[in-house]
């Protein structure tokens, strides 16, 4: 849901007044509109304080379940998290066959934090106060355990005194998936009608725009939402706004290559808290709760030039910051075979020898990109052992790119399969059935 807060218009419902056990708001104007919800400005007639106000509408039994459950995750939060916009009760309506939900929430009138980033720019310090809010929140609504599923600019508001409040738990699930093995036909194909239907494209994580790649589905894909959150706030642009499903579901991201403004570049700590959260593995990423606390050691520190050791404690201490993503790790060279005829050794050079070669896990962890191919004139079993590692890395995302798009298209062959049942009321058929004339 966008909470535009700013250029709110009248519309059905304005001036009636809600009780709310034993206050009566009154609603004003509409702040904002979406999906099967609207929310209202609303002020209690005896002390003329300012709410918000979230009309759910339940017209049926998935929409009554579903607003329902949103009031579940409100209470069982309650009002001690601070980066949770506030709860304060719901009612309920009777209306015609259906059902209206009322919930009184706090009212943040500086808009969400792209309203704010846009009227007042924010350096390091104040970005990295933001995500660590983010992520405090996050932090609580894992622990319940619920994934958000649907975190996004418009999803964060901002306090009159500059803190953040998350909102809108309207995609939030507790349904996820442990991982491991792809999903049989029928729970992927409902795991991905709810991503299409209550989810952002271009804020979903690759376990979400590839349902057989067998990555678990769950609270980690709020972390990699955060993460472009965090991007969009650095550099005013979103890592992947064609939500290109191959883009995602390969994590392929970079940094913008313009020159950008002074208040749109990122730090460098911030770069890699997004080598952090942008990860394409799941378990590859960082808690909520462990972002919260590295963000506040960060703050607590003076420069912002990279992750202190504290923090990288805190986060994840087996993952290599500057390795990229799609590189995978350089196996072991290896032995030649047992045939093959010895190989002289070369006669001693006047130069000094040069120093030992690192250790195998070093030099693939340090490594930016393959190396060049072996040239022709090298012995043959030095050339057994350097041409194979090379080889499957420089093959590798040639076969990734593949294997996605085989799957992005069986996932489209589904999608069409399962309108086309609902168009003409039948269950899917295992199969698309054969083309009408």
């Amino acid at each position: 849901m966008s909470w535009l807060w700013g250029g709110g218009s009248t519309t059905d419902g304005a001036g009636r007044t809600i009780v709310f056990g034993k206050q009566s708001i009154r609603l004003q104007r509409e702040l904002a509109e979406g999906g099967y919800a609207v929310v209202f400005e609303g002020i209690d007639t005896r002390t003329r304080e300012r709410y918000a106000v979230k009309r759910l509408i339940a017209a049926d039994d998935e929409s009554r379940e579903r607003a329902e459950h949103e009031v579940a995750i409100h209470e069982r939060l309650g009002a001690g998290v601070r980066h949770v916009v506030g709860y304060y009760g719901c009612t309920r309506q009777k209306k015609g066959d259906g059902v209206e939900i009322f919930l009184l929430l706090e009212f943040c009138e500086a808009g969400h934090i792209w309203q704010r980033c846009s009227a007042i720019p924010m350096g390091p310090r104040q970005r990295l106060a933001a995500i660590g809010e983010i992520a405090d929140a996050l932090a609580a609504l894992h622990a319940l355990p619920v994934a958000h599923h649907d975190l996004k600019l418009e999803n964060v508001l901002v306090r009159e005194d500059g803190s953040c409040a998350l909102c809108d738990f309207g995609s939030a699930t507790a349904e996820m998936t442990a991982g491991g093995a792809p999903l049989e036909r029928r729970a992927r194909l409902e795991l991905q009608d709810r991503l299409e239907r209550f989810t952002t494209p271009m804020y979903r994580a690759p376990e979400m725009v590839d349902l057989y790649s067998g990555l678990p589905c769950g609270t980690a894909a709020d972390v990699w939402s955060l993460g472009c959150v965090l991007y969009v706030l650095c550099y005013g642009t979103h890592p992947f706004a064609d939500a290109s499903a191959l883009q995602i579901g390969q994590a392929k991201w970079a940094p913008p290559t313009a020159q950008r403004p002074l208040h749109l570049r990122a730090a460098p700590v911030e770069l890699e808290l997004m080598k952090l959260t942008l990860q394409r593995a799941p378990q590859e990423r960082p808690t909520a709760a462990a972002l919260s606390q590295a963000v506040a050691i960060l703050l607590i520190g003076g420069e912002l030039g990279s992750l202190p050791a504290e923090a990288l404690e805190v986060l994840s201490p087996h993952v290599a910051l500057g390795t990229p993503t799609a590189l995978a790790p350089v196996p072991a060279p290896a032995p030649a075979p047992a045939s093959a005829a010895p190989v002289p050794a070369p006669e001693p050079a006047p130069a000094p020898a040069p120093a030992p070669a690192p250790a195998p896990s070093t030099v693939a962890r340090a490594r930016p990109r393959p190396a060049e191919p072996a040239a022709a004139t090298i012995a043959a079993g030095e050339a057994v052992a350097a041409a194979r590692p090379r080889a499957e890395v420089k093959d590798e995302p040639v076969a990734g790119k593949r294997a996605m798009a085989v799957r992005a298209l069986a996932m489209e062959a589904e999608r069409l399969d399962r309108l086309e049942a609902r168009l003409l009321r039948r269950p899917p058929a295992h199969a698309p059935p054969a083309r009408r004339r």
